[in-house]
Formats: structure tokens, C-alpha cells, sequence
């Protein structure tokens, strides 16, 4: 470990000396930036915690009116599905009993299913003979 420590520094002493001499770029990157003096500074301390609690202000503000969109739309739409419910609760049983009443007009108990071969067609046209006939 001693060993890389070492080859390390002579890269770095390398780099320094190149970039000391105007020889090529320099090849260090820090992964934070440096240090601002006046960051460190009493008043630039105050001036970042202002920055961050407006950033934070804005930012809660922003939230809690997407937010409220949002429930103001998921509102809306459970009321639109209760509707949908409500319509469709409705009108199957209607639908049901005109497939009864139809049954009956046919003169079967409904619970004849078609086979797979068989073609619904015929039956439909049987019953659109006998709704003429009747009316």
C-alpha cells in the first residue's frame, strides 16, 4: 500500500511540476469545488441557509399546489366512476331481463349454450323473425 502511496505522489508531483512549467493540462479534478473564502465567513453562511430556506419555501409551495390538483382531479374521477357504476348497474338488469324476455319469445330456458361449431346467426335471425311477427 506504502508502494501505491508513493507512485501517487509521483504522479501528482508530475502533474503539478507540468502544470507549473505550462506544459499540458492539468490532470487533477476535485469532486467538490473549491472553497469559496467567503462561504466560510460568518455572513456567507447566513446568505446560503437563506438561499436554502427559500429554495425549500418554493419548492413546499409548489408540492402542496400539485398536490391539491391531484386530489381535486382524483375527486372527479371517483365521481365519474360512481356514475359509471350507477349507469351500468342500471341498464344490466335491463339488459338482462330483455335476453329473458327474448329466451321466452324464443321459447327456450336460456341455459342452452352454443356449441363450439354452432353459429350464432340463425338464432339471431329466429328472433329477429319472431320481434316481427309480434309486433
Amino acid at each position: 500500500m506504502s508502494e501505491f502511496g508513493s507512485q501517487g505522489k509521483r504522479v501528482i508531483c508530475t502533474q503539478l511540476q507540468q502544470h507549473n512549467n505550462g506544459g499540458g493540462l492539468f490532470l487533477i479534478h476535485s469532486a467538490l469545488p473549491p472553497p469559496v473564502p467567503s462561504l466560510l465567513e460568518g455572513d456567507g453562511w447566513a446568505e446560503l441557509r437563506k438561499q436554502l430556506r427559500e429554495f425549500t419555501h418554493a419548492t413546499q409551495v409548489e408540492l402542496e399546489k400539485e398536490r391539491s390538483q391531484l386530489l381535486a382531479r382524483a375527486m372527479v374521477a371517483e365521481e365519474q366512476v360512481a356514475e359509471l357504476q350507477e349507469y351500468v348497474d342500471k341498464h344490466l338488469v335491463r339488459y338482462k331481463q330483455e335476453i329473458v324476455r327474448m329466451h321466452k319469445l324464443l321459447g327456450t330456458d336460456g341455459s342452452r349454450e352454443l356449441s363450439a361449431g354452432a353459429s350464432a346467426i340463425p338464432v339471431l335471425l329466429m328472433s329477429q323473425r319472431n320481434l316481427n311477427k309480434e309486433v
